[in-house]
């Protein structure tokens, strides 16, 4: 299936027609729905900004539309058009018309409701941003299912693990920053106290400096505030050449064939990976899907400690976005599931 298709556009137009009638719906609640999403400390996948429509016009090019107190205006070639008049255009040549990233979800399951949509990390960001504008339309928005994944733990990996009292989930969400922890072992508890105190005491000192200059002149003070900044920057310093210094010398990291020293491996005790990594099939052989397989029951919830699990399909369809299997595979997609296959996208 085309998304350009004329055909395809014309059953869109209720769409394009309501996001140019109410002054662009879809950015209002996208930027509502992002101002909420940023304030529970996560980043957004979509910036718009105000006055901005969630379409294209392609003419010749693809051309950003702006809203202006008189109507519209397209960005690049200034050129102005009034409600009524870009509604007759969308009216007329719909196939001039494309929805940018924020309005092509909309558009999918206006045109194809979905039920349920499988999601990686990333996508899932760009969906919880969406919430709002699909409400703002009266369109049902599909359930979310995190992508599945697995860990692979091998047996010797996980010995280490509890030899050194580190547990999987530690390390997919602390990262580097358990190498971190694991070198300030072998650190000497005097020394990390000495820090502390260090630290404690110096910015004691600083506030009490702070104080008898502001007696002087009460102008110094943002004077005083940068310097002691730079004083705990200093200190902050110090530390960090010491923890790396203790890396290079670290007997946790100090592996036959530098194993555990890779710094680009963000996850460098335990081995997670994909099914397709070659390590994994070279050393252990196709059958090691078969083994993760059966050592799982989808109908069950996740046990602690385990994020994800395998999926068994008959078909797998993948895009680059989450809506470009629907809009160009819709059809093909189709086929397979009426014939009671497992298909995913």
């Amino acid at each position: 299936m085309d998304p350009s298709d004329l055909r395809i556009k014309r059953l869109a137009l209720p769409l394009f027609q309501a996001e140019i009638e109410m002054g662009s719906p879809i950015s209002r609640a996208v930027r509502e729905q992002t101002a909420l999403v940023a304030s529970r400390g996560y980043a957004p996948q979509i910036e718009l900004h105000e006055g901005m429509l969630t379409l294209f016009l392609h003419c010749p090019g693809r051309q950003a539309i702006s809203i202006v107190p008189d109507g519209f205006q397209i960005k690049a070639t200034g050129d102005h058009y009034s409600r009524a008049a870009l509604l007759g255009m969308l009216a007329e040549h719909p196939e001039h018309f494309s929805p940018n990233a924020a309005a092509r979800p909309l558009m999918q399951d206006f045109l194809f409701p979905t039920l349920t949509i499988v999601l990686g990390p990333s996508e899932m960001a760009y969906f919880s941003q969406l919430p709002k504008a699909y409400a703002a339309l009266g369109i049902a928005m599909p359930v979310l299912v995190p992508r599945p994944g697995f860990t692979l733990l091998e047996q010797r990996i996980d010995r280490l693990l509890a030899k050194l009292g580190v547990d999987v989930p530690q390390i997919i969400h602390r990262r580097e920053a358990i190498v971190d922890d694991l070198v300030r072992r072998e650190i000497p508890p005097s020394l990390l106290a000495r820090f502390e105190r260090t630290r404690a005491e110096t910015s004691r000192m600083w506030e009490e400096l702070a104080i008898d200059i502001g007696r002087l002149d009460s102008t110094l003070r943002r004077t005083t505030d940068l310097a002691r900044g730079r004083s705990a920057k200093q200190l902050e310093f110090l530390e960090g050449k010491l923890l790396k210094a203790m890396k290079k010398r670290s007997q946790i990291l100090a592996k036959p064939g530098g194993t555990y020293r890779n710094r680009h491996r963000a996850r460098f005790i335990a081995s997670r990976t994909r099914p397709e990594h070659p390590p994994v099939f070279r050393r252990y052989g196709d059958a090691v899907l078969q083994t993760v397989w059966e050592s799982m029951d989808l109908r069950l919830p996740d046990p602690p400690g385990r994020e994800a699990h395998l999926m068994k399909l008959d078909i797998l369809a993948i895009g680059a976005h989450p809506d470009d299997v629907e809009l160009g595979a819709g059809g093909t997609s189709r086929k397979p599931s009426d014939a009671e296959k497992r298909l995913a996208s």
